[in-house]
């Protein structure tokens, strides 16, 4: 266990592993943020004190917003906060208050869905989002909604966006994968296959400018630069790859799954499945996002 405010017990040559849920009580609402996991991304005892004095408090702004429900957070380039609600729309946070977008806000018919399954900001500072129907774009400059069509994407799940190296918005859904420009054009569609089961879940844009994407029961993948092809990575493991992240030094990759937790990802497919011990039960093996903090050099 993790006491706030006091040192992490000492542990030499080993990764930490536990799992928080903090639960922020304001009033009647119950704000939870999940952090399924924190794992430490260095061998070394100089990260044992490394949650020591880890504080939480509720935002400024919290009694402003539309619901408690909230699934995604991202930070804008020039510091706002943005947040991806279940079923209240996209919320953009200042500081002193919060503005919604949502079907009841940005004008009838114009968004078919308000449950944000996934958020990116583009080269040019537009709030691109996905929903469970259909994908939309938010204009830095006048702050307008529009949606972007395309036969595959009207009124589907969205899972995953990512930009790449070159500003392109890459969008994952179902068994499709599609390249974007800023405008909104499609310019390349990727199917990883006809099987129902497997869907595009999470991409992540790695320090040399590879997108990786994993796949629910279909493994890792990642976009080939010069022929924007998709290629499948090898790797040896009977669980779903959920969510991907490169390590700190840039010479592997943490991988969530469901079923095996926290797993070391290296490109040429060898896996390594932490110790049981260190992630005792089936609750903690169950992995829907992660997020590496380099400067303490931990992974939540």
């Amino acid at each position: 266990t993790i006491s706030m405010g006091k040192p992490i017990s000492r542990t030499l040559s080993m990764l930490i592993h536990t799992h928080i849920i903090l639960f922020m009580v304001h009033r009647q609402h119950i704000m939870t943020i999940l952090f399924a996991w924190l794992l430490s991304c260095s061998f070394t005892s100089a990260q044992d004190d490394v949650m020591n004095g880890v504080s939480y408090h509720e935002i400024a702004t919290q009694d402003l917003l539309p619901t408690a429900n909230i699934g995604l957070i991202i930070q804008d380039r020039e510091g706002y906060m943005w947040y991806g609600t279940g079923g209240e729309g996209v919320c953009r946070d200042d500081g002193y208050s919060i503005r919604i977008f949502s079907s009841k806000t940005v004008g009838k018919g114009v968004m078919q869905s308000d449950e944000i399954t996934c958020l990116c900001e583009d080269s040019n500072g537009n709030i691109w989002f996905g929903t469970r129907r259909g994908l939309y774009v938010i204009s830095r400059k006048d702050w307008t909604v529009r949606a972007i069509r395309h036969e595959l994407l009207d009124n589907k799940k969205i899972n995953c966006i990512c930009m790449d190296a070159k500003g392109y918005i890459w969008v994952g859904k179902e068994q499709d994968i599609i390249r974007f420009d800023n405008s909104g054009k499609a310019l390349t569609t990727l199917s990883i296959g006809s099987d129902k089961r497997k869907e595009a879940k999470e991409m992540m844009l790695d320090s040399k400018g590879t997108l990786w994407i994993t796949i629910l029961r279909g493994g890792i993948y990642r976009i080939k630069k010069a022929t924007n092809a998709l290629e499948k990575r090898p790797r040896d493991l009977d669980a779903a790859a959920s969510y991907i992240v490169e390590s700190k030094d840039r010479k592997f990759y943490w991988v969530g799954t469901w079923g095996k937790g926290v797993v070391k990802y290296e490109e040429n497919g060898r896996i390594t499945v932490q110790d049981d011990q260190i992630m005792p039960n089936n609750f903690s093996k169950e992995v829907n996002n992660m997020v590496l903090d380099t400067q303490h050099d931990i992974m939540w």
